[in-house]
Protein backbone atom coordinates (compact mmCIF):
# COMPACT_ATOMS: atom_id res chain seq x y z
CA UNK A 1 0.00 0.00 0.00
CA UNK A 2 1.20 3.51 -0.78
CA UNK A 3 2.56 5.48 2.14
CA UNK A 4 1.93 9.21 2.01
CA UNK A 5 4.49 11.02 -0.12
CA UNK A 6 6.24 7.92 -1.49
CA UNK A 7 4.51 7.57 -4.88
CA UNK A 8 4.07 9.48 -8.11
CA UNK A 9 7.48 11.14 -8.00
CA UNK A 10 7.70 11.16 -11.81
CA UNK A 11 4.41 13.04 -12.28
CA UNK A 12 4.24 16.83 -12.22
CA UNK A 13 1.22 18.53 -10.66
CA UNK A 14 1.10 20.93 -13.62
CA UNK A 15 0.65 17.99 -16.02
CA UNK A 16 -2.15 16.60 -13.87
CA UNK A 17 -3.90 19.99 -13.70
CA UNK A 18 -3.65 20.41 -17.47
CA UNK A 19 -4.92 16.89 -18.07
CA UNK A 20 -7.80 17.49 -15.65
CA UNK A 21 -9.04 20.41 -17.75
CA UNK A 22 -9.17 18.22 -20.87
CA UNK A 23 -10.61 15.01 -19.39
CA UNK A 24 -14.29 14.12 -19.83
CA UNK A 25 -14.41 10.57 -18.39
CA UNK A 26 -15.91 10.77 -14.87
CA UNK A 27 -13.74 8.05 -13.35
CA UNK A 28 -10.59 9.52 -14.83
CA UNK A 29 -11.53 12.96 -13.47
CA UNK A 30 -11.92 11.53 -9.94
CA UNK A 31 -8.57 9.80 -10.22
CA UNK A 32 -6.89 12.95 -11.51
CA UNK A 33 -8.35 14.98 -8.65
CA UNK A 34 -7.02 12.43 -6.17
CA UNK A 35 -3.58 12.52 -7.81
CA UNK A 36 -3.52 16.33 -7.85
CA UNK A 37 -4.51 16.51 -4.18
CA UNK A 38 -1.89 13.90 -3.30
CA UNK A 39 0.82 15.73 -5.22
CA UNK A 40 -0.27 18.93 -3.47
CA UNK A 41 0.64 17.30 -0.14
CA UNK A 42 -2.70 15.88 0.98
CA UNK A 43 -2.78 12.40 2.52
CA UNK A 44 -5.16 9.73 1.18
CA UNK A 45 -7.07 10.00 4.49
CA UNK A 46 -7.54 13.75 3.99
CA UNK A 47 -8.58 13.24 0.35
CA UNK A 48 -11.04 10.59 1.49
CA UNK A 49 -12.58 12.92 4.07
CA UNK A 50 -12.71 15.82 1.62
CA UNK A 51 -14.42 13.98 -1.27
CA UNK A 52 -16.10 11.04 0.45
CA UNK A 53 -14.19 8.43 -1.54
CA UNK A 54 -13.03 5.33 0.35
CA UNK A 55 -9.44 5.72 1.52
CA UNK A 56 -8.51 2.26 0.22
CA UNK A 57 -9.83 3.24 -3.21
CA UNK A 58 -7.56 6.29 -3.25
CA UNK A 59 -4.59 4.11 -2.31
CA UNK A 60 -5.53 1.72 -5.13
CA UNK A 61 -5.74 4.56 -7.64
CA UNK A 62 -2.35 5.93 -6.59
CA UNK A 63 -0.72 2.48 -6.72
CA UNK A 64 -2.20 1.76 -10.13
CA UNK A 65 -1.06 5.09 -11.59
CA UNK A 66 2.39 4.50 -10.11
CA UNK A 67 2.56 1.07 -11.78
CA UNK A 68 0.97 1.88 -15.13
CA UNK A 69 1.73 5.56 -15.54
CA UNK A 70 -0.72 8.42 -15.78
CA UNK A 71 -2.11 7.56 -19.22
CA UNK A 72 -2.93 3.88 -18.56
CA UNK A 73 -3.65 4.18 -14.84
CA UNK A 74 -6.56 6.57 -15.27
CA UNK A 75 -8.75 4.18 -17.21
CA UNK A 76 -10.31 0.82 -16.44
CA UNK A 77 -9.48 -2.22 -18.52
CA UNK A 78 -12.12 -3.08 -21.12
CA UNK A 79 -14.83 -5.34 -19.70
CA UNK A 80 -14.44 -9.05 -20.32
CA UNK A 81 -16.66 -10.87 -22.74
CA UNK A 82 -17.39 -10.91 -26.40
CA UNK A 83 -17.26 -7.52 -28.13
CA UNK A 84 -20.51 -6.18 -29.49
CA UNK A 85 -21.41 -7.21 -33.02
CA UNK A 86 -22.90 -3.80 -33.84
CA UNK A 87 -20.36 -1.20 -34.85
CA UNK A 88 -20.76 2.33 -33.50
CA UNK A 89 -22.12 3.44 -36.89
CA UNK A 90 -24.63 0.57 -36.99
CA UNK A 91 -25.80 1.36 -33.46
CA UNK A 92 -26.32 5.02 -34.38
CA UNK A 93 -28.40 3.94 -37.39
CA UNK A 94 -30.38 1.59 -35.11
CA UNK A 95 -30.88 4.39 -32.54
CA UNK A 96 -32.12 6.74 -35.27
CA UNK A 97 -34.52 4.09 -36.59
CA UNK A 98 -36.10 3.24 -33.22
CA UNK A 99 -36.50 6.88 -32.24
CA UNK A 100 -38.84 7.28 -35.21
CA UNK A 101 -42.03 5.38 -36.03
CA UNK A 102 -41.40 1.93 -37.58
CA UNK A 103 -43.05 3.08 -40.82
CA UNK A 104 -40.14 5.43 -41.44
CA UNK A 105 -37.86 2.37 -41.45
CA UNK A 106 -40.13 0.64 -43.95
CA UNK A 107 -41.88 -1.58 -41.39
CA UNK A 108 -45.64 -1.99 -41.16
CA UNK A 109 -46.24 -1.61 -37.42
CA UNK A 110 -47.69 1.09 -35.18
CA UNK A 111 -44.86 1.04 -32.61
CA UNK A 112 -41.53 -0.59 -31.85
CA UNK A 113 -41.51 -3.80 -29.86
CA UNK A 114 -38.55 -5.99 -28.94
CA UNK A 115 -39.66 -8.52 -31.55
CA UNK A 116 -39.85 -5.85 -34.24
CA UNK A 117 -36.47 -4.39 -33.23
CA UNK A 118 -35.01 -7.91 -33.23
CA UNK A 119 -36.33 -8.45 -36.76
CA UNK A 120 -34.97 -5.04 -37.86
CA UNK A 121 -31.49 -5.87 -36.51
CA UNK A 122 -31.56 -9.22 -38.30
CA UNK A 123 -32.63 -7.85 -41.69
CA UNK A 124 -30.80 -4.52 -41.63
CA UNK A 125 -27.46 -5.52 -40.05
CA UNK A 126 -27.48 -9.34 -40.23
CA UNK A 127 -27.06 -9.61 -36.44
CA UNK A 128 -29.02 -12.09 -34.34
CA UNK A 129 -29.77 -11.02 -30.75
CA UNK A 130 -31.89 -12.43 -27.95
CA UNK A 131 -34.94 -10.44 -26.89
CA UNK A 132 -33.26 -9.60 -23.60
CA UNK A 133 -30.27 -8.10 -25.42
CA UNK A 134 -32.57 -6.22 -27.80
CA UNK A 135 -34.23 -4.66 -24.72
CA UNK A 136 -30.76 -3.58 -23.55
CA UNK A 137 -30.07 -2.03 -26.96
CA UNK A 138 -33.42 -0.24 -26.91
CA UNK A 139 -32.66 1.05 -23.42
CA UNK A 140 -29.22 2.24 -24.55
CA UNK A 141 -30.92 3.97 -27.49
CA UNK A 142 -33.04 5.92 -25.01
CA UNK A 143 -36.31 3.98 -25.19
CA UNK A 144 -38.03 2.62 -22.12
CA UNK A 145 -39.91 -0.63 -21.74
CA UNK A 146 -43.64 0.03 -21.63
CA UNK A 147 -46.71 -2.16 -21.75
CA UNK A 148 -50.05 -0.91 -23.03
CA UNK A 149 -52.92 -0.47 -20.63
CA UNK A 150 -56.04 -2.42 -21.54
CA UNK A 151 -58.16 0.66 -20.84
CA UNK A 152 -57.60 4.29 -19.97
CA UNK A 153 -57.12 4.64 -16.19
CA UNK A 154 -59.40 7.70 -16.08
CA UNK A 155 -62.20 6.23 -18.20
CA UNK A 156 -65.71 6.21 -16.81
CA UNK A 157 -67.98 3.17 -17.05
CA UNK A 158 -69.47 4.19 -20.44
CA UNK A 159 -66.01 4.65 -21.96
CA UNK A 160 -64.91 1.28 -20.60
CA UNK A 161 -67.94 -0.47 -22.11
CA UNK A 162 -67.28 1.17 -25.48
CA UNK A 163 -63.65 0.12 -25.26
CA UNK A 164 -64.66 -3.48 -24.54
CA UNK A 165 -67.04 -3.49 -27.53
CA UNK A 166 -64.35 -2.13 -29.84
CA UNK A 167 -61.87 -4.66 -28.52
CA UNK A 168 -64.26 -7.55 -29.19
CA UNK A 169 -64.83 -6.29 -32.75
CA UNK A 170 -61.13 -6.69 -33.53
CA UNK A 171 -60.91 -10.25 -32.21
Amino acid sequence: MTEHGEKLSGIAIEDVTERLQEESDNKAVKRLVAVREYLDGQSPATISAKFGWPEQTIYSWLDRIERRGLDDGLYDDPPPGRPTALTDDEFERFREAVRNPPGKAGLDAPAWSTTLAQQYLRTEFDHEYSQRHVRRLLNRAGLSWQTPRPQPPTADDDEREEFEKDLKKTD
